[in-house]
């Protein structure tokens, strides 16, 4: 499947417009940049955590900007692997492009910050691609497989045990966990 982050989108654009300013401060222009100041979610590898770890920084980095909700799910769905060829083609304008090239390279900067453990390894095997590819191969490595999960669900929810002292909490996972 050929990348192209405007799948559903239409005629939806992408980029978010900023306005420069000359400061003397270098800190200030890229202050103003970003809406939220927010830490994505650390993650090691450990495949029970993914699926969480996944949902958290899908969720961080959407809120940081609209162009990483609209081309994660792009980058899930490539059956080949991405380049920064693909992106730039994907894009509609020069500016565009340059804009997405200098998100995508954010995105692999902040990949590889919060991972340890296996998935910093990983991220080191792929530090010469483009963030989106690597989002790619965290994704291929660690997201357990449908029915796998679907398995394991079915052999855990019989044999749920509450915790007494926290009841609702684990009463409220428990369902959670039915519904997946």
């Amino acid at each position: 499947m050929k990348f192209c982050p405007r799948f559903s989108a239409g005629a939806c654009t992408v980029g978010e417009t900023t306005t420069t300013t000359t400061t003397t401060d270098p800190g200030e222009g890229l202050a103003s940049q970003h809406k939220l100041k927010l830490k994505p979610p650390s993650y090691d590898g450990d495949d029970p955590t993914f699926e969480d770890w996944h949902h958290k920084f899908k969720a961080c980095m959407g809120v940081q900007r609209n162009f990483y909700s609209l081309v994660l799910p792009s980058a899930v769905q490539s059956t080949t692997r991405l380049t920064e060829a693909e992106l730039r083609g994907a894009a509609a304008t020069t500016q565009e492009q340059e804009e997405w090239v200098h998100l995508d390279h954010q995105l692999k900067y902040v990949l590889i910050m919060p991972t340890t453990a296996a998935a910093a390894t990983l991220c080191r095997q792929y530090q010469h691609e483009i963030g989106l590819e690597i989002y790619r191969q965290l994704l291929l490595r660690f997201k357990t497989p449908l029915g796998t999960r679907s398995i394991g669900y079915l052999t855990k929810l019989p044999e749920a045990t509450f915790d007494t002292n926290n009841f609702e909490e684990s009463f409220s996972n428990w369902e959670y966990e039915i519904r997946q």
